[in-house]
């Protein structure tokens, strides 16, 4: 195959991974496997449905339309937040919906696997917020590794060997490391620490629970 084309489909597989794996979409993934493959799948569907309504609300839909609104207003384009100095609000305004949402599910007293979950994402957040105001860190391996370490944290906790689903979980995120490299969004520093971070955040959030 010629290089240029093998470029090519790289870069169109690194996008692909990039655009599927969003940080905003993990909280989401998180909550379906806490939902649906623990002992939390004895639930009434009506009562999972509306966790993950609320879930996907806060964690989704309003971090976007809240950005948007910003970008709009400061007549930023999508390019401009590549920029460390520009993803303050951005992840601040995440940070806060995230906040929220905990808030509101430890107020109705949820189980501590569904606290668990937001409570990992929102200190994911929070730790990225704080480190991006000296270095920027990959937001998007920092929501895979708060993934594997809910996982982790879920495993240890039900007392269930995961490692093959482990392995393969590890693999996506190595992954989404990739393609955040081939698009020159990060170094290899800022996505080993972005997972690692990451990991820690997702596995506190399910152990403080």
């Amino acid at each position: 195959m010629h290089p240029s084309r093998s470029a090519s489909i790289a870069l169109v597989f690194a996008r692909m991974v990039s655009a599927v794996f969003r940080p905003c979409y993990m909280p989401t993934v998180a909550m379906v496997g806490v939902l649906w493959f623990t002992y939390l799948t004895i639930l009434p569907w009506e009562y999972k449905v509306g966790v993950m309504a609320t879930v996907v609300v806060s964690t989704v839909l309003l971090p976007r339309t809240a950005i948007s609104l910003w970008r709009s207003m400061r007549g930023l384009s999508r390019h401009d937040l590549r920029r460390r100095e520009r993803r303050h609000v951005p992840y601040m305004l995440s940070t806060v919906c995230y906040g929220a949402c905990l808030y509101a599910f430890a107020r109705l007293h949820m189980p501590s696997m569904i606290t668990g979950v937001l409570l990992g994402s929102v200190l994911t957040q929070g730790v990225c917020t704080l480190v991006n105001h000296w270095w920027k860190l990959s937001l998007h391996t920092a929501a895979a590794g708060a993934f594997i370490g809910a996982f982790v944290a879920v495993s240890l906790s039900l007392l269930y060997n995961p490692l093959w689903w482990l392995a393969a979980f590890v693999v996506l995120s190595g992954c989404v490391g990739w393609a955040r490299m081939w698009l020159r969004q990060h170094s290899l520093g800022q996505v080993v620490v972005g997972w690692l971070v990451g990991v820690a955040c997702g596995y506190a959030g399910i152990a403080a629970w």
